[in-house]
């Protein structure tokens, strides 16, 4: 199977989702979507059956839908946890240390997806315009979910959301916008 370039309406739309779900998108995120679920937290998630994933999910409160745009209220993430809690996973986020595939990630995935799955036909995705063959396959939707998975993974194990890279980076930013501005004045 061949996914969708990363920069597709359904790939920004997942991403924005999950870092919704995540608190990614906050000003200033907490770091605790990098933290890794405790050794018991993972074995009381192995003990778990598919079946917590047929429990009914909040209502999409209509102020939730108000205002289409590429971010999504926290209600979402409130539903989210909710859904988790009655549920009785143990986490809120993915075992980054683990593959992919360990029972933790499949399982969080899968609900990752649930709340996809809700969101969708709700209208809360309708600023993305996406294609509904791709936005309503399986495999495609599992796929762009893995793959956003492993890009994080790779940058939290590279360091990448450390204080001290983002520190480095600001400065780096802050350095090549002083070299534009000063080239555009020498143009003058």
């Amino acid at each position: 199977m061949i996914l969708p370039s990363s920069n597709t309406s359904v790939c920004r739309c997942i991403a924005s989702f999950v870092r919704t779900l995540l608190e990614l998108n906050l000003k200033v995120p907490s770091d605790k979507w990098m933290e890794p679920p405790s050794a018991s937290d993972l074995k009381t998630a192995s003990n778990l059956p598919d079946s917590i994933l047929l429990h009914p999910i909040n209502d999409i409160p209509p102020s939730a839908m108000t205002k289409l745009t590429e971010k999504f209220p926290p209600i979402f993430r409130i539903i989210f946890l909710e859904d988790l809690k009655q549920s009785n996973f143990p986490g809120i986020t993915f075992a980054w240390e683990q593959p992919w595939d360990c029972f933790w990630n499949t399982l969080l995935s899968k609900f990752f997806l649930k709340h996809w799955r809700n969101a969708y036909p709700a209208g809360a995705f309708k600023a993305f315009h996406m294609n509904s063959e791709e936005s309503s396959n399986d495999s495609i939707l599992t796929g762009i979910l893995q793959r956003w998975f492993l890009g994080r993974q790779k940058a939290i194990r590279l360091g990448h959301f450390s204080p001290q890279h983002r520190t480095n980076k600001q400065k780096s930013e802050k350095k090549s916008k002083i070299r534009l501005q000063v080239s555009a004045y020498h143009l003058h």
